[in-house]
């Protein structure tokens, strides 16, 4: 940064008006008025309203160390609520169990749009988590061993994918997440020949996870918050499905 343009920002910085907390209070309340209007076009099939959902939350939750998030300025990111579950190991060999998996999810599989969040009804409940724990633990594991926060989706999209900026490089990994279709999940579709199928693209699982953060945003700030979206999402989904291997008691036996 240029010296003299530095020098000049701290001094325009000491000239400002610092807000009263009712002023912070306001500014909380309209952030959450626009956090919720886009959740509800989100779930009404207004999908580019993920990335205004991502502003949302970064102007929430996002601290520095030069600022602090609207819910830290008022003393409230202290317990959010947490909607997260554990998804177990797809596959289980019964002789030898794996061990138990730590990859956790806020979404469903399945439906008419591939994906559908959880909102109150997710495998593990609702609970409160300590903000740090929720804002940097893992909420999304692609094919490819990447690990995703809820930090990471919402600054990646909030300041580099078209929420308040787009930048010309993206991290390798979000972009593959996004555009590679790394998540893992095999779509496949009926022909004219009822035995053979098509694969179909699978969107990616962020926009969708970042419904689900708002759900538990406007959960934790919005007393008596009870909006459920679910009936947007037609057809049939489910969180995991779990296979379970049995070697059989007799050996194979092979013919020549």
């Amino acid at each position: 940064m240029n010296p003299k343009k530095n020098k000049g920002f701290r001094k325009d910085y000491e000239k400002r008006i610092r807000l009263s907390q009712h002023e912070i209070g306001e500014a909380l309340r309209e952030q959450l008025e626009m956090l919720g209007r886009s959740c509800e076009g989100f779930d009404r099939g207004d999908l580019f309203e993920a990335k205004r959902i991502a502003v949302s939350l970064r102007i929430l939750w996002y601290n520095t160390e030069r600022s602090s998030g609207l819910a830290s300025q008022l003393n409230l990111a202290n317990y959010v609520i947490d909607t997260a579950f554990v998804v177990p190991s797809t596959f289980v060999n019964s002789a030898s169990p794996e061990p138990p998996s730590d990859e956790r999810r806020l979404f469903a599989i399945g439906g008419s749009r591939a994906y559908a969040p959880i909102f109150d009804h997710g495998p593990a409940g609702v609970f409160k988590s300590p903000f740090t724990r929720w804002w940097e633990g893992t909420v999304i594991s692609d094919g490819e061993g990447n690990k995703f926060t809820r930090k990471d989706l919402v600054l990646a999209v909030a300041d580099t994918d078209g929420g308040a900026h787009v930048d010309p490089r993206l991290d390798s990994a979000y972009y593959a997440l996004t555009r590679k279709e790394t998540f893992g999940i095999i779509r496949v579709v009926q022909t004219d020949d009822p035995k053979v199928f098509r694969k179909v693209s699978t969107p990616s699982p962020v926009g969708v996870t970042l419904r689900q953060i708002g759900h538990e945003t406007l959960k934790s700030l919005c007393p008596g918050y009870i909006y459920d979206g679910s009936c947007f999402y037609h057809g049939g989904a489910v969180c995991w499905i779990q296979a379970v291997i049995t070697p059989s008691a007799e050996p194979n036996s092979l013919t020549q």
